[in-house]
């Protein structure tokens, strides 16, 4: 026996209810959770414990931005060699000799480690024989202690930069942290190292006025750049007045007379 054609319209309508019951539950699961994610948003960032600024501990941070924190932790992370030199440690003077002869007496012909990541910055820094056995300033903590800001409000800019780097380095206990680069209320985005801030100024450059894409770059560009050591007080200077291109930093070498040392 063949099933009735009602038999058959009513099992074709049970099935188009079921279906659109699932649609307007999927749509209802949708909204709610629309709803929850922007309830989330409002609320961002979920304060589990008050982080003061000057909190230079990345795992408090963790305790409010989980995620930022775990990225952090990878900065720890040994993976090995890469075409642009990866995370171990080795002796570029051993692999590239020529470099000896080259930089002859620069602090790089002594010692030249491909660089970890910002988990050790200090650390290595502390361990390398361009600080051992050479005079630096304490200008060069400024991009690889999370105490420079607190040391330069206590000491002043001036101080800060000529105070001899091992005599600093007692009170140097952590490397690159959140604090450096973002606000501990917000996670918003900030500039905390004066050199930096000189520069942009000296250029016409309103750090006000910063996009949120500026401000990645910027950063950054806290450290990552090119400087030098100004004048007797070894005032930690980038070269940027004239611009931030190779030429526009050449000049202002050229204008200044500035050079890194002296090719024996």
């Amino acid at each position: 026996m063949t099933e009735s054609p009602k038999k058959r319209g009513l099992g074709y309508y049970g099935l188009a209810a079921l279906a659109l019951a699932f649609a307007a539950a999927a749509i209802f699961l949708l909204f709610l959770n629309i709803r929850q994610r922007k309830a989330e948003a409002l609320a961002y960032p979920l304060k589990v414990a008050e982080i003061k600024d000057g909190e230079l501990d990345p795992a408090a941070w963790g305790k409010n931005f989980p995620l930022e924190y775990d990225s952090f932790k990878r900065t720890a992370e040994g993976y090995g060699p890469t075409s642009f030199g990866g995370s171990d440690p080795y002796d570029k003077l051993v692999r590239y000799p020529a470099l000896k002869t080259l930089w002859a007496g620069y602090p790089f012909s002594v010692e030249y480690k491909e660089e970890r990541g910002h988990a050790y910055a200090l650390e290595d820094q502390k361990a390398t024989l361009r600080v051992k056995n050479f005079p630096q300033p304490g200008a060069c903590a400024n991009c690889h202690a999370a105490e420079a800001p607190l040391l330069i409000r206590e000491l002043g800019w001036e101080t800060f930069n000529k105070t001899p780097y091992n005599d600093l380095a007692p009170r140097l206990h952590g490397g690159s942290t959140c604090a450096d680069c973002h606000d501990p209320k917000t996670m918003e985005l900030r500039i905390t190292r004066p050199a930096f801030k000189n520069a942009m100024a000296a250029a016409g450059v309103d750090l006000a006025k910063a996009t949120r894409q500026e401000m990645r770059a910027y950063v950054c560009g806290q450290c990552h750049v090119e400087y030098y050591f100004k004048g007797q007080g070894k005032e930690l200077t980038f070269p940027w007045s004239q611009g931030r291109t190779v030429e526009g930093i050449e000049s202002v070498y050229e204008a200044n007379g500035h050079v890194d040392w002296t090719h024996p």
